[in-house]
């Protein structure tokens, strides 16, 4: 951990990681921002989250492997959950009662 900051391998992520975003910015409509915000919430639990819990696991003796399929096999699940902004977003505009939601995606989610 000592000599992974400020390496050309970090300067690399770094520009891989800002340049995306700062596309986005300069080329994306204008109009998409919020749904887009809504929406990108998945890349984060994926490059944010995950590494983290994959680090952990891997000092109990978990393959960091397995915390990356449980995280693969979970999404469907999670995006069900009523935390999920966008979820509460969708069904509002589909005006669908959200446990009917949940119940006619479940059976797909899995």
């Amino acid at each position: 951990m000592e000599n992974e900051f400020f390496t050309w391998e970090w300067w690399v992520l770094v520009c891989f990681l800002i340049i995306p975003w700062v596309l986005w910015v300069k080329l994306a409509k204008r109009e998409s921002f919020k749904d887009s915000l809504l929406f990108r919430p998945i890349c984060h639990h994926y490059f944010g989250v995950v590494p983290i819990i994959a680090q952990t696991a891997v000092s109990y003796g978990v393959d960091p492997v397995e915390i990356a399929r449980a995280s693969v096999l979970g999404q469907p699940i999670h995006a069900m959950s009523p935390l999920i902004a966008s979820t509460h977003l969708l069904v509002g505009m589909a005006k669908v009662d959200f446990g009917e939601h949940q119940k006619f995606i479940l059976k797909w989610a899995v």
